[in-house]
C-alpha cells in the first residue's frame, strides 16, 4: 500500500492536501498544494478542519444546543481528523 493511499483517495474525492514547509526547529507550517506529486520524502496531509459544537452549560448539566431551541453560551472546537478538542470559547 502506498504511504499516502488515504490521502490519495481523499484528494480524488475532492478534499484539499496539505505538505509540510516548516524548517527543523520551527513549529508545524503547512501549505495547501493543488497538484500533489506524493513524493516520499515530502510530508502531506488532509487539510486540517475545524468542527464547531454550540453548547449551553448550567449549572450542574451541559447540552447541546441549536440556536432555535436555547442559547448557547459556548463554543466547542475540535479537530476534524483527530477529534481532538482545539478550543474552548465563551459567548
Amino acid at each position: 500500500m502506498h504511504k499516502y493511499a488515504t490521502e490519495i483517495k481523499a484528494w480524488a474525492d475532492g478534499a484539499a492536501i496539505e505538505f509540510n514547509i516548516s524548517k527543523k526547529g520551527d513549529p508545524d507550517k503547512w501549505m495547501i498544494i493543488k497538484h500533489p506529486q506524493w513524493y516520499s520524502g515530502i510530508e502531506y496531509r488532509i487539510k486540517k478542519e475545524e468542527l464547531k459544537q454550540y453548547v449551553r452549560m448550567d449549572i450542574g448539566e451541559c447540552k447541546f444546543t441549536s440556536f432555535e431551541s436555547e442559547e448557547p453560551n459556548m463554543v466547542v472546537t475540535f479537530d476534524s481528523h483527530t477529534h481532538k478538542l482545539i478550543k474552548v470559547e465563551l459567548l
